[in-house]
């Protein structure tokens, strides 16, 4: 069956199929449900619903995020434009900006090998465009390179997740969040968020996505270099996250 028809079936609007390579997106679909198995992808309640609550999320996930890079820098997406997906698991949602028909630079990066090295070995034995997409094995706060946009999916709390990346950024990049019930910004929050050198410019909640739940994606930009003293350590940053968590 088509992505197409499987989008049908489900009730899900295929237009928002229309930006991606649908080839790309039909074969890491079928990537996904191959090695769900074997890489522990999705919990065991959600294998037979990977379209609906992870591959569909993370499509709209990718449409938003680079409609709103084109809009609030100014710049269309192009084979220039530098993308990290950070804590990708098995790709996901980095793949899936990856097939979109302008073709961004896409950087993979995840601590482990165990989900991310099954995407690269297939991909390695695919006869597939060869646009740029780069795998890194290494923790986020220990990697080096430059963004001109940043993606994260479920991978550390809000606002601290920010101190990881924010020197992976220079002014004018910008920070795209795939997150639940959007956060509420506490003057405090935002102080830290100045100091880390963002500021937030919008929050989507896609009608797309309510069968879901609340799910939000949160838009920030880098207006600054980080005031020291951050980044901080590790240990630091853990310490915060409890802070938000608890406050």
């Amino acid at each position: 069956m088509s992505l197409k028809a499987e989008f049908e079936r489900a009730g899900l609007p295929t237009t928002v199929l229309d930006d991606f390579d649908v080839g790309l997106l039909e074969w890491y679909y079928s990537f996904l449900g191959q090695e769900n198995a074997a890489g522990g992808f999705f919990s065991a309640g959600d294998a037979h619903r990977i379209l609906e609550r992870h591959f569909f999320e993370a499509l709209v996930f990718a449409r938003e995020s680079l409609r709103s890079y084109t809009r609030l820098t100014s710049h269309n997406v192009s084979r220039e434009t530098r993308i990290l997906d950070a804590g990708s698991g098995p790709g996901l949602p980095g793949f899936l900006f990856y097939t979109h028909r302008s073709e961004p630079a896409v950087t993979l990066l995840d601590s482990s090998r165990r989900r991310l090295g099954l995407l690269e070995s297939r991909l390695k034995a695919a006869e597939l465009r060869h646009s740029v997409l780069q795998f890194c094995y290494e923790r986020l706060e220990e990697h080096i390179g430059v963004y001109d946009l940043v993606i994260m999916r479920a991978l550390i709390p809000f606002p601290a997740c920010l101190e990881l990346i924010c020197q992976l950024q220079k002014p004018g990049g910008m920070v795209s969040l795939s997150m639940g019930a959007p956060p509420l910004e506490t003057p405090a929050m935002r102080d830290y968020l100045t100091a880390l050198g963002y500021v937030s410019r919008e929050t989507i909640q896609p009608p797309e996505l309510e069968f879901l739940g609340q799910r939000s994606f949160k838009i920030l930009m880098k207006a600054s270099a980080p005031r020291k003293p951050y980044p901080r350590n590790w240990k630091r940053i853990k310490e915060s996250i409890q802070e938000w968590t608890e406050s």
